[in-house]
C-alpha cells in the first residue's frame, strides 16, 4: 500500500476481525489480488478519489473488497476495464478462494474470499 500511496494514489484501507494465519499461497493471492487490483486503478481508474482496501477477518476467511471509482475513455464514453483480472481470479482459486470484479455504479469492486488456517496470528 505505502508504494502506491508514493505514487500519489489515495488509499483508505479498514480491516476488521481478528486477524488469522493463512497459508503461503492465501498470502501470495492477498499480496498479489491487491497489487494488480491497485495498480489497475492507476492505470484505468480515477486517480482524483480514493480507493478504498477493506479486510474482513471470519473465523474461517478473509474477505478483501477494493472499490474504486471509475472512469470513462474521454474519445468513447466507454468504460475503460483493467487487464489482469483473470490473473486475480486464477490466483484466490488456486489459495483455495474465490474472486469476482467489475463494475457496481459507478465504481469498480474487486472482491475476494480467501481460506484461513482459523488460527490467530501471534504478536
Amino acid at each position: 500500500l505505502d508504494q502506491l500511496r508514493a505514487s500519489g494514489l489515495v488509499i483508505n484501507h479498514t480491516s476488521s476481525g481478528t486477524p488469522l494465519n493463512l497459508g503461503s499461497g492465501a498470502q501470495l493471492a492477498v499480496y498479489r489480488v491487491v497489487q494488480e487490483a491497485l495498480t489497475n486503478v492507476l492505470r484505468h481508474g480515477d486517480v482524483t478519489q480514493p480507493v478504498h482496501v477493506d479486510f474482513s477477518w471470519t473465523s474461517t476467511h478473509l474477505e478483501i473488497i477494493i472499490t474504486s471509482q471509475l472512469t470513462s475513455s474521454p474519445h468513447t464514453g466507454e468504460l475503460r476495464l483493467g487487464h489482469g483480472l483473470a490473473g486475480m481470479k486464477e490466483r484466490a482459486v488456486l489459495a483455495g478462494g474465490e474472486l469476482t470484479a467489475g463494475p457496481q455504479g459507478n465504481s469498480f469492486v474487486v472482491a475476494a474470499s480467501l481460506p484461513s488456517s482459523g488460527r490467530m496470528v501471534r504478536a
